[in-house]
């Protein structure tokens, strides 16, 4: 059984360069959906997603897709950090019931809002000390119709 570390799905292969991960799928591959159901049956302990909509239900799909084991299966936690792709998903009942999978959220009213504070500021603090600098503009407020729908690869930061 292959060991995966960390597993990047992505969109578009383009999306996939550069990526710190072990494996990669991306979505638009011909194979993805064989890709994805391969890597979840050689073991998955936790999904992050932060997009939601379409990209989860093909991943959901491949996470409960044949599962049901009669010595049951391995707990699998599939976190929501973002809504992005679509608010809303269809589920299999059937899968999830068969799958050992839990889906979780994460934002405010999934802790305490103490505790949810606490862990963005050592998020922060541990990202700014290992170098993490995402790629963002800083804006006056007078800008903000001109950069409201440029690329989402720059985060813009709005300034009154």
């Amino acid at each position: 059984m292959p060991v995966h570390s960390t597993i990047a799905v992505v969109r578009t292969q383009e999306k996939l360069k550069g990526l710190p991960a072990d494996t990669g799928i991306a979505l638009d591959a011909p194979d993805a959906d064989e890709q994805l159901k391969a890597v979840f049956d050689d073991g998955v302990d936790i999904v992050l997603d932060f997009v939601w909509g379409s990209v989860a239900e093909r991943l959901l799909a491949a996470a409960t897709a044949g599962q049901g084991s009669p010595a049951g299966e391995p707990s699998r936690r599939y976190l929501v950090l973002g809504t992005l792709g679509g608010a809303t998903v269809p589920i299999s009942g059937y899968g999830l019931q068969s799958s050992g999978l839990e889906i979780l959220g994460s934002g405010i009213g999934s802790a305490a809002v103490g505790d949810y504070l606490s862990s963005v500021g050592e998020l922060l603090a541990v990202a700014q000390r290992e170098g993490f600098a995402p790629p963002h503009e800083v804006r006056p407020l007078s800008d903000v119709e001109s950069v409201w729908k440029r690329s989402s690869d720059v985060r813009y930061v709005i300034q009154p």
